[in-house]
C-alpha cells in the first residue's frame, strides 16, 4: 500500500503544516484546541482524509491551606490563597458551621495584598477552634474565570 501513496498533506486548522510522499505521522504539541486533517492521495486520483481534534484543558492550580494555626509563630497563621497563575481573587469569602458569614473580601492581590485574607477572626477576636467553609472567586491571569470552594480547619495552640 505505501507504494501506492503519491502525496499526504497534513493540516492544523485549516493551514498546511507538512506535505510529501512519507510523512505518515508526526508529534503534535498544540498550545490551543488543534484540529489535524491528514489527505493521503494515491496513483490512482483517489485520496482519503481522516480528522482528529486535540483540546486542551489547562490545569489551573490553587494552593488552598486546608488548616491554619491561629496565634502561633509559624508561616500557618492566615489562610492565603496563591498561585502563579492568579491575577486576582475577585471575592473571598468565609462561613462558620452553621453558615454564618464571618469574613468577606472583595478584589484582592494575591501579591501585593496577603495581609487582606483571613486571619481565623471575627468582629477583631479569635474564632473559635473548628471547621469553616471558604468560598473564592477567582480570575487567573489567562481572563478564566472560576468558584472553588472548600473547607478550612482552625486550630488554636494550647498555652
Amino acid at each position: 500500500m505505501p507504494d501506492r501513496v503519491t502525496r499526504i498533506v497534513w493540516t492544523a486548522n485549516g493551514d498546511t503544516i507538512f506535505a510529501g510522499q512519507n510523512l505518515t505521522s508526526f508529534i503534535a504539541k498544540p498550545k490551543v484546541e488543534t484540529l489535524y486533517t491528514v489527505t493521503i492521495f494515491d496513483k490512482n486520483g483517489c485520496s482519503a482524509t481522516a480528522d482528529i481534534k486535540v483540546s486542551i484543558i489547562k490545569v489551573r492550580v490553587l494552593e488552598i491551606p486546608n488548616i491554619i494555626f491561629t496565634e502561633s509563630q509559624n508561616n500557618n497563621q492566615i489562610f492565603v490563597v496563591q498561585s502563579e497563575d492568579l491575577d486576582r481573587i475577585l471575592k473571598f469569602r468565609i462561613y462558620d458551621r452553621w453558615g454564618s458569614l464571618v469574613y468577606t473580601a472583595d478584589n484582592i492581590d494575591p501579591v501585593n495584598e496577603v495581609d487582606r485574607f483571613w486571619k481565623g477572626t471575627f468582629n477583631n477576636k479569635p474564632v473559635e477552634q473548628g471547621v469553616y467553609v471558604y468560598v473564592i472567586d477567582v480570575l487567573f491571569k489567562d481572563g478564566f474565570f472560576e468558584t472553588r470552594a472548600g473547607d478550612v480547619t482552625v486550630i488554636r495552640e494550647k498555652n
